[in-house]
């Protein structure tokens, strides 16, 4: 229990200090992006290294990470052009800044470690418990994450009812586009029967 209690807060960590390094490089998009480029690679190379044969497990790592960006990038534009938020201190013509996809990507990455994490140290094996913990680190973590972010500066929400600058609905959709990409993987891991700690059928 205490390797939960103590990787669950260095993740937790973690998170809180890439958002204030967002925060407080966000008028430097393009250092921003090869930062996070360079951390989302290096996690890929150290699943590489340390999980061998790696093709089941870097397919679904891989898949969500790519699925996560497309479809956050997706959500970004929508949000933008209806005047739902705005990001601040960007360059004549541009919408987003250039790290957006990496940070989306990098978030698939953050709840597949935690939840992997939760799901060895409880042994959880039903699909049903796997969902529900989706859904309730998807409400939370994203959430702490833009949290941070958005009171550095790096964007504001048009949406009322707001919590440290983070509107209900907000929380609401990131926990369902997280939660259907999790939904996602996990049918797809069960019709391939790929064995994956998160996504995959019962061992």
């Amino acid at each position: 229990m205490f390797d939960l209690y103590f990787h669950s807060a260095r993740l937790f960590v973690s998170l809180t200090v890439g958002g204030a390094l967002v925060g407080v490089l966000h008028r430097h998009h393009g250092v921003v992006a090869l930062i996070l480029g360079v951390i989302l690679l290096t996690f890929f190379w150290q699943n590489y290294k340390l999980y061998k044969p790696f093709v089941p497990r870097g397919v679904v790592l891989i898949c969500g990470a790519f699925l996560t960006g497309c479809l956050g990038v997706m959500a970004e534009l929508w949000g933008i052009r209806n005047g739902y938020w705005e990001y601040h201190n960007l360059a004549p013509g541009r919408e987003f800044p250039l790290w957006l996809p990496f940070a989306w990507s990098l978030t698939f990455i953050f709840l597949y470690r935690i939840e992997e994490l939760f799901i060895e140290c409880l042994q959880l094996r039903g699909m049903r418990v796997k969902l529900l913990l989706a859904a309730l680190f998807s409400a939370f973590f994203p959430a702490w994450g833009e949290m941070v972010t958005v009171n550095l500066g790096v964007w504001t929400y048009a949406w009322p009812h707001q919590l440290f600058g983070i509107p209900a609905l907000a929380v609401v959709l990131l926990t369902a586009l997280h939660t259907s990409i999790y939904l996602v993987l996990m049918l797809l891991c069960q019709r391939y029967q790929i064995r994956d700690p998160v996504f995959g059928p019962r061992a």
